[in-house]
């Protein structure tokens, strides 16, 4: 059992105790798991894992200027749709048909075989790399590295065709724009030839260049005219003959000047500026989509791969799974960490009395002491070992409790009628009771036992004497006290044995005879160690804790649960016993976890409680 958190803490120490105590617990998933996954390893057929490294480049090389304007997609959902393609079911079916896997019977017995292939082939991108790596795995390392191989062939061959289906159609795109744009380039001409028709214009050469040519000369006959005027005023007047003709001939050159740059702007219009660029913008379109239809030929025939193959797969030597040292390594810390998660929670689960620090944290009464379990090889009679066995570990542990006994005794009022009982019947309390009481008389006490368990008696048995005049016969008046106390094999020991059964054994513990006969005793002997039945059974135990000077109560550990041995001791109090403390029985110390469960008491034997 976990100490609460609201009480002590749990230290390292505990951890590894509680481990150790269930510890069986843990061995347990060291074998099971372990083994069945070595049995599933070396028998399991072995798969491997093939693999080839396979190019993928985002953009094709630029072999036509058209291409080279194209817009260049976005790396990594471009990478990322590449990497569908390669896991996609039709890949995957295209690859079953061309190695014919349908023969294979790995693959007959699916039922999905195309699912099946799918599910053994995966990709790995290399970090900041346009290379991926197609793995395929197989029982036939051959197949394997054929599956691989052939995906990556089948998917550049795919990728080509796709590629050329999509220029060829680009191309036949092309061609029809072309012709679209020639007409329109036919009709911007044949517009233009009518407008300088009906304007009475030779050719457009006429007006783009001669016009502009004569105007030129015009202007520079104007030029030389003004400056014989500016030399000539110099020498003549204005009426002069030669100032004269230098005007007439100036005059006569601006007329000039004007009509040809009216024809010139009259030609020069609006509607001609706008056949003029229309039929421009049609013919440059018309010369990019003919280059352009022209390279998407030939690009189309040129079969260019984006994709290509690095390192085609070889078959491997070393199956890729199952991974036999791994897997056993793997599950033997997969065990240990079952097993361990598993033992604390059995450990938390457990609400037994099991420690001496159960008893102060929980149940919150002194702790008296441990009594081994006795070894199934013990022959001896167990109720009587500390007189048969005085050198035992049992008997060591029945002299710790009496020391303890001892040391809680009040100085001016010592325990004298002590009461032996239990939460539960077959907890061990008539067995603790008699070696008690044993001990007490190696002390050269003058002990009486008394077995007040009227419901199930086992001293008389015990110390082999006469069940008959016993208890209820004294205390019904028939016999006195001297008739029922019997000597025993043992010196300084007496025994009050308990006849068989009665119907209703509370009404003895009504009669005024009770007090008298510890009164009596009390008065004979130097101790008096009283067996009872179990307090949750019955109230005889609990009548009695009001008489006697003290109660133990027996807890069996790993049996006695927490609420019992409380429930118990709320019974006393309530009956206003004296509780001395709580004695834990039937301690297994090989495989107890508190340190101070291992004393050493010479060659003796294992204890084992006897049920009572």
């Amino acid at each position: 059992m976990l100490p609460s958190p609201e009480i002590s803490g749990l230290t390292i120490e505990d951890y590894l105790k509680i481990l150790k105590k269930r510890w069986a617990l843990i061995s347990s998933f060291l074998v099971i798991i372990p083994l069945s996954v070595a049995i599933f390893v070396f028998t399991a057929k072995p798969v491997y894992r093939a693999y080839t490294s396979l190019l993928i480049e985002q953009q094709l090389s630029k072999v036509t200027k058209f291409e080279a304007t194209a817009p260049i997609e976005h790396h990594a959902e471009y990478n990322v749709t590449q990497h569908d393609i390669l896991c996609s079911r039709a890949l995957a079916e295209s690859v079953f048909n061309e190695l014919q896997l349908g023969n294979i019977p790995e693959y007959v017995k699916e039922r999905d075989p195309i699912k099946a292939l799918q599910d053994r082939i995966s990709i790995k991108p290399l970090v900041k790399s346009q290379i991926v790596l197609v793995y395929a795995e197989d029982v036939d390392p051959v197949r394997a590295s054929n599956i691989a191989n052939t995906i990556a062939r089948l998917y550049i061959k795919q990728d080509v065709e796709n590629r050329r289906k999509a220029s060829q159609e680009e191309a036949e795109w092309l061609r029809i724009q072309l012709a679209e744009i020639e007409r329109k380039v036919q009709n911007s001409e044949i517009a233009i030839n009518n407008y300088i028709q009906q304007n009475k214009i030779t050719t457009i050469r006429d007006v783009d260049q001669n016009t502009e040519l004569f105007l030129d000369r015009l202007k520079t006959g104007k030029s030389k005219i003004d400056g014989d005027i500016a030399a000539a005023s110099k020498r003549y007047r204005e009426k002069h003959p030669k100032m004269i003709s230098l005007r007439e001939q100036l005059k006569d050159i601006n007329e000039k000047i004007d009509v040809e740059t009216s024809r010139l702007l009259k030609f020069e219009t609006t509607e001609y500026r706008a056949l003029k660029t229309e039929l421009k913008s049609n013919q440059n379109l018309y010369e990019s989509i003919l280059a352009s239809a022209k390279e998407k030929g030939v690009s189309g025939e040129l079969n260019v791969k984006n994709s290509r193959i690095i390192d085609p797969a070889i078959p491997p030597q070393i199956p890729h799974r199952p991974k036999k040292a791994l897997s056993i390594v793997i599950s033997i810390f997969f065990s240990l960490i079952c097993g361990a998660v598993c033992a604390f929670f059995v450990e938390c689960m457990d609400s037994t009395v099991r420690t001496a620090e159960d008893v102060r944290l929980y149940v919150k009464l002194p702790f008296l002491g441990y009594i081994p379990a006795i070894g199934k090889n013990v022959k001896k009679n167990e109720y009587v070992l500390c007189h048969e066995a005085p050198e035992s570990r049992s008997a060591e542990s029945y002299r710790t409790l009496l020391a303890s006994i001892l040391f809680a005794s009040p100085e001016d009022n010592p325990f004298k009628a002590i009461l032996i009982t239990s939460a539960l019947p077959n907890e061990g309390k008539s067995y603790v009771a008699a070696n008690l009481a044993i001990i007490f008389s190696q002390k050269n006490e003058r002990v009486i036992l008394l077995d007040f368990n009227m419901r199930r008696p086992v001293l008389h048995k015990a110390f082999n004497v006469s069940q008959d005049a016993g208890l209820s016969s004294y205390l019904t008046g028939k016999v006195n006290l001297t008739a029922v106390i019997k000597p025993t094999s043992i010196e300084n020991l007496s025994l009050i044995s308990c006849e068989a059964f009665l119907s209703n054994p509370r009404e003895l513990f009504a009669l005024e005879s009770m007090r008298l006969l510890f009164k009596g005793l009390a008065s004979r002997f130097d101790r008096i160690v009283v067996d009872s039945s179990a307090l949750l059974a019955c109230s005889d135990a609990a009548l009695l804790a009001n008489i006697v000077d003290g109660v133990i109560l027996v807890a069996k550990s790993g049996s006695t649960h927490l609420q019992e041995i409380n429930e118990a001791k709320e019974n006393i109090s309530a009956a206003k016993g004296n509780i001395i403390g709580v004695v834990i029985n039937d301690i297994d110390i090989e495989k107890s976890d508190r340190h101070y469960y291992h004393y050493h008491y010479g060659d003796g034997s294992r204890v084992h409680a006897r049920k009572s």
